[in-house]
């Protein structure tokens, strides 16, 4: 790959993509092409900005994350799909139930591990498919 790595931020929380923004503009090697706040808006971002990465979380109102990979695939997109949240936030949620608490859990916060989950989607090797979600076990 030459030239920077895109990324495109999909995530229903601002301050989520704010803070993710903000990591990976630290890292010379990538740049942030957009953002998109649910599943329905990231398919005419990824469609319009051709980004390599797409990281994405799952649980968003509207269309979800999971929804909007399927449609990625199906459309041919070349992106690789990063969820994640995927496993934390399901976690979570289950715990909230579990405590009888109607309230959604606050977003993960934003860590290095944003950073390290590009570099290893790009290095992957083979690739993952075109569209596929990658999840936390693939790429930590």
């Amino acid at each position: 790959m030459s030239g920077k790595i895109r990324v495109l931020i999909v995530d229903d929380h601002a301050i989520l993509r704010e803070g993710v923004r903000a990591l990976l503009a630290m890292n010379a090697d990538m740049e942030v092409v957009g953002e998109a706040s649910d599943g329905q808006e990231a398919l005419a971002r990824v469609e319009a900005l051709d980004p390599d990465v797409v990281l994405m979380d799952i649980a968003m109102p509207g269309l979800g994350g999971i929804e909007a990979a399927l449609e990625l695939r199906k459309r041919g997109a070349r992106a690789r799909i990063s969820s994640d949240r995927c496993e934390a936030a399901q976690r979570r949620r289950r715990k909230v139930v579990e405590m009888g608490e109607s309230r959604t859990p606050r977003p993960k916060p934003v860590t290095r591990d944003h950073y390290e989950r590009v570099r290893c989607l790009i290095s992957t090797d083979p690739p993952p498919s075109a569209g596929a979600m990658i999840g936390p076990a693939a790429c930590p």
